[in-house]
Order: C-alpha cells, then sequence, then structure tokens
C-alpha cells in the first residue's frame, strides 16, 4: 500500500487541479503492522471514487471511477510512481462527469415553469418558486457573462438581476412579471452597444421568459 508522504503527493496533486480536500471523503487507516495505508478518495457529491487496494500479484492495484469511456477501470502498477499519472487522468475524467452532471440538472431546470396565469390578483410566489426563480435567474446572469459585454454593461444587467431577486421577495407574480419586461427594455434602450450585441441580448431574455413563464 502507500507511505503517508505518497498519500500527500497525491493530495498535492488534488490541490493543483483546484478542488479541495473538503469536498472529499479520505479513508486512509494504516495497517496494524506494516504502517502503509490501504488508500481510496471519494467525491462526497457525485460518489465518485480512486482507490490504491491490496493485490495477490502486483504491488499496487487501482481503480478508477468513472474511467475513460466506462464507469469504472481497473489497473496493475509495480511502482508507486506510476500512480500519480493515473491520479490526474482520473480528475480529469471526474471533471468531466461534474459538468455532465451539472449540465443535465440545468436542462431539468429549464423544463421547470413557474405558473403566473392566476386567479389571485396578488399571489406571490411560494418558496419553491422563489428558489426555482433564483436559480433560472443566475443561469440568465451566467448567459450574459458568455457574451463578454464591457464591464459596466454586464455590471447593469447583474445589477438588474439582483433588483429582480430582491423584489421579487414581496411583490406579486404580476407586479415581477411587469417589472421584469419594463426593467430590460428600459435597460437595454440606454445600452450603446452594435446592434447584433442587443439582438443576442434580446434573444436570451426573451428565451428565460419562455422557459420561466407559463
Amino acid at each position: 500500500m502507500i507511505l503517508p508522504n505518497q498519500r500527500n503527493t497525491l493530495l498535492e496533486i488534488l490541490l493543483k487541479a483546484g478542488y479541495s480536500v473538503k469536498e472529499f471523503t479520505i479513508d486512509d487507516q494504516p495497517l496494524p503492522i506494516s504502517g502503509f495505508l490501504q488508500w481510496s478518495i471519494t467525491h462526497n457529491k457525485y460518489n465518485y471514487a480512486f482507490s490504491i487496494e491490496e493485490d495477490n500479484d502486483y504491488p499496487f492495484r487501482i481503480r478508477l471511477k468513472p474511467a475513460k469511456s466506462s464507469t469504472s477501470e481497473l489497473g496493475y502498477m509495480n511502482y508507486f510512481s506510476e500512480i500519480p499519472s493515473h491520479f490526474e487522468r482520473w480528475l480529469k475524467y471526474l471533471q468531466r462527469e461534474i459538468d455532465a452532471e451539472e449540465k443535465y440538472q440545468d436542462i431539468l431546470n429549464e423544463d421547470e415553469y413557474i405558473q403566473f396565469d392566476s386567479e389571485i390578483p396578488d399571489e406571490k410566489f411560494s418558496p419553491d418558486e422563489l428558489k426555482l426563480l433564483h436559480a433560472k435567474l443566475d443561469m440568465l446572469n451566467e448567459k450574459f457573462n458568455q457574451l463578454q459585454l464591457p464591464i459596466e454593461h454586464a455590471n447593469k444587467l447583474a445589477s438588474d438581476i439582483a433588483y429582480l431577486k430582491e423584489k421579487a421577495e414581496k411583490s406579486s407574480k404580476i407586479d415581477w412579471k411587469n417589472l421584469f419586461v419594463g426593467l430590460f427594455v428600459s435597460t437595454l434602450a440606454q445600452m450603446l452597444l452594435p446592434q447584433e450585441t442587443l439582438t443576442s441580448i434580446k434573444e436570451i431574455i426573451n428565451s428565460f421568459i419562455r422557459r420561466l413563464l407559463n
């Protein structure tokens, strides 16, 4: 199995890849006689893992989950120096799957609607609807950021979104809907941007309205 300094080598790779140790559960209990470690690291949220296991024929057996094109992969090593490159490879596969999981959640969220056509004139957002609304407004801001707008325009749109989040806490659904439309009409009218960029912003806003307002 591995020694403490070898474990630390892998954790340094983890940190350099941009992860926090707190994102993972690490099992590195030393064996009672040799002091070597049986070592595994598991992502807390998605349960993907990298482990170094005992093997009868090789000093090291590693298990990657996920792998390049399958759910898991086994590897057999004679020397610990062979393992770090496989750990780096696993971290890349892990990030790929995390991105895919989050994209899937975004797709699911985009199919959720808030009912604005109500017989109750002053109906307010429920706690669940507020949570959904905030998530969708965050996604809207991300799409604005992808346009790489001048900083003053990006800040204005981010400020508008923050204001809309705040107003949603107390406004009725109908008042908030009218505020949303009026606010962005006013903001776009004041922006000195190429027509192509303005059109892109309008398309993003219109897509948001279609996906949110039922």
